[in-house]
């Protein structure tokens, strides 16, 4: 299954803090997705839009039925393979980014604004997207190509242990401040 469950944003909290311009593209943008995922998934999509703030001015059809507490999303995030990641507030990478390498799944993003520190491997990592119909069909390829799939939840299992993980964060700061003041 796919799933993409996400919140929209509040303009008028957002108006306040930083990336308040963004907010109405970052919303209208999850809103599209998540149409276009329900209608090329039906009942093998998972999420929707939180059902909060200013998402229930949308329809019913696109709020999620699924619980979205913080374990409870991580339960999801856990019993489906691939996941639909988007956009932060000002183009930021969220932390949904790092806990889907981190559970191994295979990831569909949206193209990164910002670099990580290691790049992700197009195919390898990630597939990436800027369009609906290409969301629609890098989940497409991920379901039917269970190899491509295999291939991606170990990519991003060794990626989350070598770049992610509390100790290699460590190990790879120390070890890159050294060749730093070496050179």
């Amino acid at each position: 299954k796919v799933l993409l469950q996400t919140r929209l944003i509040d303009p008028a909290i957002a108006k306040r803090q930083a990336g308040k311009d963004l907010v109405q593209e970052i919303n209208e943008t999850r809103v599209k997705y998540v149409k276009a995922l329900k209608k090329a998934f039906g009942d093998n999509f998972v999420g929707g839009i939180i059902p909060q703030g200013i998402a229930k001015q949308y329809p019913e059809e696109l709020m999620s039925r699924e619980p979205y507490g913080r374990s409870d999303y991580l339960d999801l995030v856990e019993t489906n393979s691939v996941v639909v990641y988007t956009m932060g507030r000002a183009n930021s990478n969220g932390w949904r980014l790092g806990e889907y390498l981190a559970m191994s799944r295979c990831v569909v993003s949206e193209s990164l604004y910002y670099e990580v520190p290691e790049p992700l491997e197009p195919g390898r990592n990630a597939l990436f997207f800027q369009t609906e119909d290409e969301c629609v069909s890098a989940c497409e390829a991920l379901i039917q190509d269970e190899q491509l799939a295999k291939r991606m939840r170990e990519a991003n299992e060794a990626y989350y242990l070598d770049h992610l993980r509390p100790a290699s964060i460590v190990r790879n700061a120390i070890t890159n401040g050294a060749e730093l003041i070496a050179n």
